[in-house]
Parts: C-alpha cells; sequence; structure tokens
C-alpha cells in the first residue's frame, strides 16, 4: 500500500496519508494530496517495511543498523531505497535483509527542529 508523509514547514508537523484512514487507499491518498496542496510541505514516502521495533520507515528517517555499525538517512536513488551514512560517503542497498537490525531513532525534519530550538 502507497503511503506518505508531509512535513509541514509553516507548522514545523508531519501530515499522514493514512489520517484519512476513513476512506479505500485511492481516495485516501486523492484526499491527502488534495490537502497538501498550497501547503509548503516536503513529501517523504513509506518504503514498504519496518524496522526491528514494528515502525514503519519513510524516506528521511535516520537509522541505525547494528549488523553494519552504520548509521544513516533512508533515501532513494534510482528507484532503489538504501541507507547512507551520516558523511554520504557509503551507502547501504541491502535494506530487504536487514530490517530486523534496522532501528529509526528519528527523522531529518524533527531532529533538525530539535537541535535547533
Amino acid at each position: 500500500m502507497l503511503k506518505f508523509r508531509a512535513w509541514d514547514k509553516k507548522e514545523e508537523k508531519y501530515i499522514y496519508s493514512e489520517q484519512f484512514e476513513n476512506l479505500e487507499n485511492s481516495r485516501q491518498l486523492q484526499w491527502f494530496f488534495n490537502f497538501i496542496k498550497d501547503k509548503d510541505v516536503i513529501i517523504e514516502q513509506f518504503i514498504g517495511s519496518k524496522d526491528k521495533n514494528n515502525k514503519e520507515i519513510y524516506v528521511g528517517d535516520i537509522c541505525n543498523l547494528k549488523i553494519r555499525l552504520i548509521q544513516g538517512v533512508i533515501k532513494q536513488e534510482c528507484g532503489c531505497f538504501v541507507l547512507k551514512d551520516n558523511d554520504s560517503s557509503s551507502v547501504f542497498t541491502g535494506l530487504d535483509t536487514a530490517f530486523s537490525s534496522l532501528e529509526i531513532i528519528g527523522n531529518i525534519r524533527e531532529k533538525n527542529l530539535n537541535e535547533e530550538g
């Protein structure tokens, strides 16, 4: 199922597509995109998997990968979801085999917000 979240730059909070959960998926997404169309937002996609604590993983999440001792950000590159370490020097592409070792520790929007305030 396609899911998205949008970081509202003005309100400094996330809006999730499943907030419109009373509708079937296609209408849910339509309502979500209509709701955010006039807002200044950054859209992030659910990658279709959950971390070791059963939390949904979105592009922009900051994760620890215990089996490789990597901390990085989930990104989408060349049609694939990858974990890029903090200095972008290394990329881990085998996420489909590593979800049981992946742990979300934050995301790039709220982490930056917390550091500034």
